[in-house]
């Protein structure tokens, strides 16, 4: 039996025990097991954590890429997307239909392990609308507490500022698995913001914890990040402590193909068929489980293994050759995410550029010796300028503004896509440099992304047919209902309105818009090129759901029931972003982590 040591551990994980992987299935000790999970990521963590509870029970978890432990890239919170964007290893680098990328976390902890690290739960009326659509009063705001809590250990940020007047502690848990901690680096636009706020307290309030259920207002980010590291689900959920747990195993590197019955009955699905190496080996292996299979894959990767599976639209199964298990019409379907606009503004556009006199980002992005000093004062301390989010420390959300009799009309008249009055249509953040990829110049920014986060759109993701088994079909269907980007020409006037007070005004002073901006600006925010400026550079914000969507038993919708069994077969349930019939109004990591926390409660209650 060989079993594979996990990456060297983190200097902070010294005095642990080695914990260990497997990375090869012949290595398995092991080869009839309960339950299999199939997905490493945000939800998959948590089920295997919370499942291996029972020493009794043996837990398998599959995981397509490697290990997250040890990898210094995805721990450095500041890294943040920039560690695993297009070209990554340890991004998916699935491409959309219209020739953009969908960012997917290809390693243990999904895309907890490489995302933005926001700690936002949405708001009440995004729950009780979740309850209403499957009929299941579990899902109100009020009964999922309970999870928030078993997952949220709330800790001083890494730079032990005090923290009074940012957050409502009584809100908070102290005692969950996934570290979150308010701004662990200070910025220079903290001081902005802050001011822009108290010059305008009646259009951008002042909002002390959005995470309380009613986010509406202008206040500080929480983030996943505990004693100066990135929180993921692996590293809370599977720290050495539970990856030793003889009874849990965790086997890297294998790719599911294929959920499949081992009987006559091919609605009762007890095998899970992967492919043990690198995307595209030819090595196929199946493993069955004796109590239920539970897809983790994702937003993405669920729906795809379904199809292949046979279950989901009729015709498109058919295209591609593959017999049909259970018709549905919905899998696929669904894919909601929210819309995001990047506006920048070049601050220092003197030549030469100096990046050490920068108080932007770029003062390291752009300076290799800077650089290298911030990481070894990380690496020795875990403190200093990485263990910032590497976004921002701020962030506002709005509802549009119906004061004025013809926007009312305008909504009423699209139908308002928000699940209650204490829900966003809108958010924005500033952030202290560039925010994704590479600057088109040399030069300190400062970034301002709008998003809409109760979209209209629909995308889908499907098979393809020449390629089944390969990448499947995203397509992202953005800004195709003109809901959102009426929506998102709301958001971005206010996010003017906001850099408009009396500090930001001054901090953008000398300031070059970029990014085809200018001539908006210039324009006096004329409608047609403001339209015409959204359809060129508004973007997934990747926080797609509802692929897999939980409905009640009855509707003529949907993949899941409320309990995440899936409609029409035994033996299989969904955990992950998929089963979110709509988008949330914050960021939805946290929503995935209750997802997965409330499975592990459903499926434990079905056994007792």
């Amino acid at each position: 039996m060989r079993r594979y040591s996990a990456l060297a551990a983190l200097a902070s994980l010294a005095t642990h025990v080695s914990a260990t992987l497997y990375e090869t299935t012949s290595s398995l000790p092991e080869t009839r097991f309960d339950y299999i999970i199939v997905g490493g990521g945000t939800a998959g963590c948590v089920l295997a954590n919370r499942l291996s509870e029972d020493r009794r029970i043996k837990v398998l978890l599959l995981e397509a890429g490697g290990n997250y432990h040890g990898v210094e890239q995805l721990s450095i919170p500041f890294n943040s997307i920039r560690a695993a964007g297009p070209g990554s290893a340890y991004n998916w680098n699935t491409s959309t239909t219209d020739g953009g990328t969908y960012s997917r976390g290809y390693v243990l902890g999904g895309s907890s392990s490489i995302n933005g690290m926001f700690y936002a739960r949405g708001s009440q009326d995004d729950w009780n609308r979740y309850a209403a659509v499957t009929n299941d009063e579990g899902w109100r705001w009020e009964n999922i507490q309970s999870y928030l809590r078993k997952n949220e250990q709330f800790v001083p940020p890494a730079d032990g500022h005090n923290t009074t007047g940012q957050y409502n502690p009584d809100v908070h848990s102290t005692t969950g698995k996934v570290g979150v901690s308010l701004a662990n680096y200070p910025q220079v636009t903290d001081q902005l913001f802050t001011e822009a706020v108290e010059e305008e307290p009646s259009k951008f309030p002042f909002q002390l914890d959005y995470n309380a259920g009613t986010p509406l207002g202008f206040g500080w980010v929480q983030s996943s990040i505990k004693g100066g590291e990135r929180s993921s689900s692996a590293a809370a959920y599977l720290a050495p402590q539970y990856l030793n747990r003889p009874n849990l195993f965790v086997l890297l590197h294998a790719q599911a193909s294929r959920v499949l019955s081992s009987t006559s009955v091919s609605t009762n699905i007890d095998t899970v068929e992967f492919s043990q190496g690198a995307i595209g080996d030819s090595t196929v292996v199946t493993l069955k489980a004796s109590r239920e299979i539970i897809l983790s894959s994702g937003v993405v990767g669920t729906p795809h293994l379904l199809l292949n599976s046979g279950i989901g639209p009729a015709s498109e199964l058919s295209a591609a050759s593959i017999p049909i298990v259970h018709e549905n019409p919905s899998v696929g379907k669904n894919f909601s995410d929210h819309l995001n606009l990047l506006n920048a503004f070049a601050l220092d556009v003197s030549e030469p550029f100096v990046p050490t006199e920068s108080q932007t980002f770029e003062r390291y992005t752009l300076d290799p010796a800077q650089m290298a000093d911030v990481t070894n004062e990380w690496r020795t301390t875990k403190t200093g300028p990485l263990t910032s989010n590497g976004l921002s420390n701020q962030i506002g959300f709005s509802r549009i503004d119906t004061s004025d009799p013809a926007v009312q009309q305008q909504l009423a008249a699209f139908g308002d896509p928000t699940p209650g009055p204490h829900s966003a249509h809108y958010g924005f953040t500033p952030i202290n440099g560039f925010a994704f990829g590479r600057a088109p110049t040399n030069n300190s920014y400062l970034s301002v992304v709008a998003t809409v986060l109760q979209t209209k759109s629909r995308g889908s993701v499907s098979l393809n047919p020449s390629n089944p088994r390969g990448q499947p079909l995203i397509d992202t269907n953005l800004r195709s209902d003109p809901y959102d980007v009426w929506a998102m020409k709301i958001a971005f006037k206010d996010s003017f309105a906001f850099l408009a007070t009396t500090p930001w005004v001054n901090y953008l002073a000398d300031s070059q818009a970029a990014l085809g901006l200018a001539p908006v600006i210039d324009s006096g925010f004329d409608d047609a090129l403001i339209e015409q400026y959204i359809n060129t550079h508004t973007s997934s914000g990747i926080h797609a759901v509802g692929t897999a969507a939980m409905t009640a038993a009855n509707s003529r919708w949907g993949v899941v029931n409320a309990d995440l069994k899936v409609k029409g077969v035994n033996g299989l349930r969904v955990a992950d972003a998929s089963v979110l019939p709509y988008v949330t109004s914050t960021n939805p990591m946290v929503a995935v982590y209750v997802v997965a926390e409330r499975a592990a409660d459903l499926i434990k209650s079905n056994y007792n």
